[in-house]
């Protein structure tokens, strides 16, 4: 592309590509973005208009919706970009095998959906996003996600019902999925019923000796253990180590030996240390509950074990205190907190945690301590702000603020095509996505994959377009309808490739606006292997109208993949292609799947 070219951006975002062309000398000749906060930062960052607003005289306006852009605004455009229609990376996903952070879940891990069941991830992914913080019931501190992030919510309404039955009533409404940025007042949705599950056995090696059956006696050792415990293990010997006051020594005492654990106890200078002689044991706690303060959580079996209650007790037993309506405790480990509201909420009750920052040093014993970060939790006895209705529990998000850009990570589920982020229901409807509703050219915004192929045409009629690129999430490549071949052949002027439904923009129901035959070339790039220390893969397409780069040489120039092989691709997996008009038209199955070149490119 030469230097002064000028550039149109639809679907715009924040605009990603006006950082990555900086210094070019690239010209944006507008923006089309409907998201409220997207348009903002677009506002903020090249003075354009907001949508429903006069175009700004001497800033590249936003259009809003690209199909109704007026072309007669727009001059010359060299350049098409667009990529038509999540959260960071210490947000906790609630995986069969445990609360595991997003940036760490696998394809093939099974995690909670909002119909209460294990689904399998079929897909990952990060990119870097505006982000915004929701604040509410069950997570006063905060959870980050980016504005378009639809969360299950229900709305609480108050309805008079008469002074005989008290003057008025709350009703709730139907559950929907509303996007992160409108979810003010609204209610969102937390785990509140899990499936029926059994705590993994506890495998003996060698001599060691068998641990006594999972009881509500062991239960509420085990949650003892978690506020006050620690262990021991080497290739000999193991040992589960609880310690407590001197007050409530006997208390302790008699509580293990009714689990069935042997123990024996020794007297500290302010403390009593009860030693569980279990390698088994101890082997399987820091197994299942992690070791260390900061690093103890538990696993999401417990939130469907019939002795979650007792484990329940015996953790407040260690670390809890009465407060004001309820229960308080503090910790050192942000996911034993979410741990703790999430088994709460199992068994009916209200929850909240919060995190706290000293920042100081403290004297304990002469000796100069600095404070950790920790995190409160409370669990109410009464809740006036939440509620449980079905699987769920219900509280209300009190406050939406602006938290900068950071890399957000979104997952695709089979099925439910949903998932439990920090504690909260969240779905991902992409239109391509392999976790979305799988409409593809059924759903409005495939739909828009299509309109972006009449607009390229458009533009390279009648206002010089010389390139289109053009990027999306791989799923479009495996969609029912082949979409993505219908994509390709209308970029290309296939002249059956294009079908629109009724409805979208200024265009015809069906048919091909006239323009240039064109040529194509699409790849599956991963960031990770582009000097971005995050994995995200998206299929990218270049397309040359007629005077433009060749759509090859763009995405296969092997100075792009210097020292960046990409690791080797199990059978059949899509790469690249390359496509051109000769390829006729791509409908149906028969169109183009990814793994053959149309046409010589």
């Amino acid at each position: 592309m030469r230097e002064g070219a000028r550039y149109l951006s639809v679907c715009s975002g924040i605009e990603a590509w006006s950082v990555a062309c900086a210094g070019l000398g690239y010209e944006p000749v507008g923006f089309s973005e409907i998201d409220p906060f997207a348009s903002a930062v677009l506002a903020e960052r090249f003075g354009s208009n907001l949508p429903g607003q006069p175009y700004p005289g001497n800033a590249p306006p936003n259009f809003g919706d690209f199909t109704a852009i007026p072309l007669d605004r727009l001059g010359r455009v060299d350049l098409l970009v667009g990529g038509t229609p999540c959260f960071p990376g210490d947000v906790r996903i609630a995986c069969r095998h445990g609360l595991i952070q997003i940036a760490e879940v696998k394809v093939g891990d099974e995690v909670l959906t909002h119909e209460g069941r294990w689904r399998r991830v079929l897909a990952t992914g990060s990119k870097v996003a505006p982000t915004i913080r929701l604040k509410g019931q069950g997570q006063s501190y905060g959870l980050i996600t980016t504005a378009e992030h639809p969360f299950y919510s229900r709305k609480k309404s108050s309805v008079w019902v008469g002074r005989e039955n008290g003057s008025y009533a709350s009703r709730l409404s139907e559950p929907e999925w509303v996007e992160a940025a409108h979810m003010g007042g609204r209610m969102w949705a937390s785990p509140a019923s899990w499936p029926v599950s059994q705590p993994p056995a506890m495998d003996t090696e060698g001599r060691e000796k068998s641990c006594p059956e999972m009881s509500a006696e062991l239960a509420w050792v085990i949650g003892r253990w978690l506020g006050d415990g620690w262990c021991r293990v080497d290739d000999r010997r193991g040992y589960a180590i609880i310690c407590c006051g001197r007050h409530e020594a006997d208390l302790l005492a008699d509580a293990i030996a009714r689990s069935g654990l042997a123990f024996s106890r020794l007297q500290e200078r302010t403390t009593e240390r009860f030693q569980i002689a279990s390698r088994s044991f101890a082997r399987w706690l820091t197994g299942q509950f992690g070791s260390g303060a900061g690093e103890k959580t538990m696993p999401t079996w417990v939130f469907g074990w019939e002795h979650r209650s007792a484990l329940l007790d015996g953790y407040l037993s260690a670390d809890g205190s009465r407060a004001d309506n309820g229960r308080r405790l503090t910790t050192v480990s942000e996911a034993l907190a979410l741990s703790t509201v999430l088994l709460a909420h199992s068994l009916g009750f209200s929850a909240s945690r919060s995190r706290h920052a000293p920042q100081r040093d403290t004297q304990i014993e002469g000796r100069a301590v600095s404070e950790r970060p920790f995190w409160t939790v409370k669990i109410y006895d009464r809740a006036r702000s939440s509620i449980e209705v079905g699987i769920h529990r219900w509280g209300v998000v009190r406050s939406i603020e602006d938290a900068g850009d950071a890399e957000v990570f979104n997952l695709e589920v089979e099925g439910d095509n949903s998932y439990v982020a920090d504690g909260f229901v969240v779905h991902n409807c992409q239109a391509f996505s392999f976790a979305g509703k799988r409409l593809s050219l059924e759903d409005a915004r495939g739909n828009l994959t299509l309109a972006f192929a009449v607009l390229a045409h458009e533009l390279a009629g009648s206002h010089g377009l010389r390139n289109a690129l053009w990027e999306n999430v791989p799923g479009v490549l495996s969609t029912d309808d082949n979409a993505f071949g219908c994509f390709l052949g209308a970029l290309v002027g296939a002249d059956d490739a294009l079908h629109l439904p009724s409805g979208i923009g200024r265009w015809p129901d069906a048919g091909m606006v006239a323009g240039p035959r064109a040529r194509a070339a699409w790849r599956v790039l991963d960031a990770q292997y582009f000097g971005l220390a995050q994995r995200r893969e998206r299929v990218f397409v270049v397309v040359d109208f007629g005077n433009g780069a060749d759509p090859a040489a763009v995405l296969f120039e092997p100075q792009g993949l210097q020292g960046n092989s990409a690791p080797r691709r199990e059978a059949g997996q899509v790469a690249a292609a390359t496509v051109t008009a000769s390829a006729g038209g791509c409908s149906g199955k028969d169109g183009i799947d990814g793994r053959l070149a149309y046409g010589g490119g």
